[in-house]
């Protein structure tokens, strides 16, 4: 579950808390770097102190080789998801490199704040959307997730002509 909601959780939190550092702190262009560069070095502070889950195996440079593999179960499912997971990911990037400009282009507002919003509502959908949905069958949820996926954008490429912001958001 945990890495299920991380990433969009994670990815909510870091556009809003971007948008709050560049509208209401000073040297706006500076400090969300610092501030997410302490994060991560935080984070290379906890990382070395867990405990390999993996014994290693052959030598350094061996170590360094990726080695993917997936149980014969899975490999049919995760063919099928692929294309649904690569859009969503675009729609991601999209949302995060248009969707300030977009809100911007509608409202009239250079506001970053309201910039990091259309990142933070659609991250954080897609994590609500995991815990809400968790216990449903698998097939169910991805006739449902590509059906979401394309009413969402329609719904919000519709609403750009019009300037309207809730369909947007």
């Amino acid at each position: 579950m945990a890495n299920a909601v991380a990433p969009p959780f994670g990815t909510a939190t870091g556009a809003l808390v971007a948008g709050l550092l560049v509208q209401y702190a000073p040297f706006p262009t500076h400090l969300v770097y610092a501030v997410f560069g302490l994060v991560f070095i935080v984070q290379a502070i906890g990382l070395a102190y867990m405990t390999e889950s993996i014994a290693p195996r052959g030598n350094v440079l061996a170590s360094l080789k990726p080695q993917l593999g997936l149980p014969h179960a899975t490999r049919e499912p995760l063919l099928l998801a692929l294309p649904v997971l690569v859009a969503v990911w675009a729609l991601a990037g999209f949302y995060g490199s248009l969707g300030p400009m977009l809100v911007r282009g509608m409202l009239g507002s250079s506001t970053p704040l309201l910039g990091g919003l259309a990142l933070f509502v659609l991250a954080a959908c897609g994590g609500l959307s995991v815990l809400v949905f968790q216990h449903r069958e698998p097939k169910d949820m991805m006739m449902f997730g590509v059906a979401s996926l394309f009413v969402g954008v329609a719904i919000a490429v519709a609403s750009l002509p019009y300037s309207a912001i809730m369909l947007f958001f």
